[in-house]
């Protein structure tokens, strides 16, 4: 049990503890409105998308497609699908202002998988255990980014056409990346030392800057006006959401490695990446960044129970 604790904590705190540099910067005057949302367009733009593209550029094409992960990447698309479209039936239903409800979408169908994903499973797992995961990071962050651009478009401009808003939508830098990383690992295209030391230097940069401008940009009074719809987010995201899936999961016979590659796709908090996001297109961006806050803290109690849990019972 202490060590499932120390494993939550270890992977959340530093998060947080970039959350707080934003909130102290922001606090002292060292930064201003302007400068955080220069440094969110870097972040986006640049930082970000050179992640996405080596982590998937830097994938195992042959070890990571077995059959037995096939399977379960299957399965995470199809958990999803069923997570998204049963959020779109529910926003539809009880939110009424456009950008609010493609937010709170997002909020429920997209998981911190990418900064999340390979700390946990490696502490878990091991290095030598890590092929599910590294093909559900390179296939479901892609889908993750197409889907949250599609959205936000929508909610954006309600005159776009279809075609449109999916151009946009595959021009959009998280996506480009993530394309872009997986045709170069397909091809098996070689880049040299010279060029991936700067890219992967890129890379380490993109979550501390991420997380401070987000700690930097978000307002406690916005909180408490949010409250509500936060809780549910929350719940669903982190404790509903995993249940379902995890549960179905076992049930299919799936456990160890496979198990908790799945559990850091559908209970880690939500992508840090869905606030850089919003925040660039202007959709809603205080309460997207609510959302990666407030998940990304109770996920320091989840995160360590799903594991105190599923290791208990002998699953993982």
């Amino acid at each position: 049990m202490c060590d499932s604790i120390y494993l939550g904590v270890s992977v959340v705190f530093p998060l947080l503890f970039y959350m707080m540099i934003g909130v102290a910067v922001k606090k002292l005057g060292w930064v201003s409105d302007k400068t955080l949302a220069e440094m969110n367009r870097l972040v986006f733009r640049v930082l970000m998308s050179v992640m996405v593209f080596l982590n998937a550029y830097t994938i195992d094409i042959g070890s990571a497609f077995s059959r037995e992960n096939v399977k379960v990447l299957l399965l995470c698309i199809a958990a999803m699908a069923a997570i998204f479209f049963a959020a779109v039936i529910g926003c539809r239903k009880f939110v009424r202002e456009k950008t609010r409800k493609a937010v709170l979408i997002q909020g429920i169908y997209r998981s911190n998988l990418a900064l999340f994903g390979l700390p946990v499973s490696t502490a878990i797992c091991g290095e030598g255990n890590l092929s599910t995961i590294s093909i559900l990071i390179a296939v479901i962050v892609p889908i993750f980014n197409i889907i949250a651009a599609i959205l936000l478009n929508w909610a954006k401009d309600s005159n776009s056409s279809v075609g449109g808003i999916s151009i946009m939508a595959f021009t959009n830098p998280l996506v480009f990346g993530s394309v872009l990383g997986l045709a170069c690992s397909l091809i098996n295209l070689p880049l040299a030392e010279l060029i991936l030391t700067p890219l992967t230097g890129l890379s380490k940069a993109a979550t501390p800057l991420a997380f401070i401008v987000l700690g930097g940009s978000l307002v406690v009074e916005s909180i408490k006006k949010d409250l509500k719809s936060i809780f549910c987010v929350c719940l669903i995201r982190l404790v509903l959401v995993p249940c379902a899936v995890l549960g179905g999961a076992i049930a299919m016979g799936i456990c160890g490695p496979p198990l908790v590659a799945m559990m850091v796709v559908f209970a880690s908090p939500i992508a840090v990446s869905s606030y850089t996001m919003a925040k660039e297109m202007e959709v809603s961006p205080d309460l997207a960044g609510e959302l990666v806050a407030v998940t990304t803290i109770i996920s320091m109690i989840t995160m360590f129970m799903w594991i105190a849990v599923l290791d208990f019972c002998k699953y993982i």
